[in-house]
């Protein structure tokens, strides 16, 4: 079964990137989704509070394309996701939570 290219969350969508046919999202969407102003900033601060928390089953950098070209881009497995969901402080963060 393919995987769908995107997913909706509350009006937020997130592309969903095939790795090893399992569906993992991009941090700068999920911070989106989560409903923080300044997603690229505050995805970043709570990632790196927490980095220790993750493991290379739950986050990758990998090469991918964006509206800036080709870069290097965090995705998130289901598991990651769910454990950003976790930290977040957001009205949200328990709708995300419920959606994994």
């Amino acid at each position: 079964m393919a995987l769908p290219a995107a997913l909706d969350f509350e009006g937020a969508t997130l592309d969903v990137v095939d790795r090893d046919s399992l569906p993992w999202l991009r941090l700068l969407q999920i911070g989106g989704a989560l409903g923080y102003a300044s997603p690229e900033k505050a995805m970043s601060k709570l990632y790196n509070e927490h980095a220790d928390e993750f493991t290379d089953a739950m986050t990758a950098v990998v090469k991918l394309d964006t509206a800036g070209g080709k870069q290097d881009v965090r995705i998130f497995s289901a598991r990651g996701c769910w454990l950003l969901g976790m930290f977040a402080r957001t009205e949200r963060a328990k709708a995300f939570l419920e959606m994994g």
